[in-house]
């Protein structure tokens, strides 16, 4: 199942429409920033597959949200 991804700032203004970020990027973000934390120093070698997991834990947090 994909899960919604709504934006996760929204500005709706009857001039201004501005969706800012998603949610799944906004998690995302929350998800690495403790990850880059945790794992400080690790081999940078790892970045793209951490980066996948890192949106995979996202994806699962925005289905649990759905449900």
């Amino acid at each position: 199942m994909k899960p919604e991804n709504p934006p996760a700032f929204p500005i709706i203004d009857p001039n201004y429409i501005q969706e800012g970020m998603s949610l799944r990027d906004y998690l995302a973000g929350q998800i690495a920033g403790q990850v880059i934390h945790d794992w400080a120093g690790s081999d940078p070698r790892y970045a793209e597959e951490t980066a996948t997991r890192i949106y995979t834990f996202a994806d699962a947090m925005l289905v649990e949200g759905c449900k």
